[in-house]
């Protein structure tokens, strides 16, 4: 499982962001487990702001439902029309 670049991405964000909550950016993946979880539901909550933004290496491929989301940002080639949508 490729969870190293959403590592990367992560603490490349958070050393550059100008928020100083440690919890703006967190990564969520398969190995992630519970502490994983509890990120992704807080992202999900409309009426928390942190997490700002998650890293993840194929969370959107096995569906998340997220309301307010205003970018994402692939890093790999995407092959598939269907996984692109």
């Amino acid at each position: 499982m490729q969870t190293r670049p959403a590592l990367l991405v992560r603490d490349l964000i958070n050393q550059m962001k100008a928020s100083k909550d440690p919890n703006y950016c967190q990564r969520v993946t398969a190995d992630d487990g519970e502490l994983g979880e509890q990120h992704l539901r807080a992202f999900q909550d409309n009426e928390k702001t942190i997490p700002t933004i998650l890293t993840t290496s194929q969370k959107l491929s096995t569906g998340v439902d997220a309301l307010n989301i205003r970018n994402i940002v692939l890093m790999r080639p995407i092959n598939s029309m269907i996984e692109f949508k």
